[in-house]
């Protein structure tokens, strides 16, 4: 089977295997965007989407052929932002701080 399509189907399988355990731990650990006057979820959400999207893809590369060389940079960036998206989860980062260090990782 080709390797792209395999990669399309395995990348949501993935993905949404990685939502459910990140977000059973994420409960857990109380990782969890609460409903206010702001939100309009109904209930709390984890807030583990990124995480699983990074950690599929990294599944997915490391289980392909390509060779991860070439891709370093960009798996390095990808980590940062996942980063800062993580402490802004965990702690209210301002949205200046947020784009600054995304655009600045991107543009280097």
């Amino acid at each position: 089977m080709n390797q792209a399509l395999v990669a399309v189907i395995t990348a949501p399988v993935l993905c949404a295997g990685f939502l459910f355990y990140f977000g059973r731990v994420a409960r857990r650990v109380g990782l969890v965007d609460v409903p206010d006057a702001r939100k309009r979820h109904r209930q709390s959400v984890p807030l583990v989407g990124g995480l699983a999207v990074w950690a599929s893809l990294i599944v997915l590369v490391l289980l392909s052929s390509v060779s991860l060389g070439s891709y370093r940079i960009l798996a390095f960036c990808l980590l940062i932002i996942l980063a800062i998206g993580l402490l802004d989860d965990l702690k209210e980062v301002s949205a200046h701080l947020r784009i600054d260090r995304k655009s600045t990782r991107l543009n280097s």
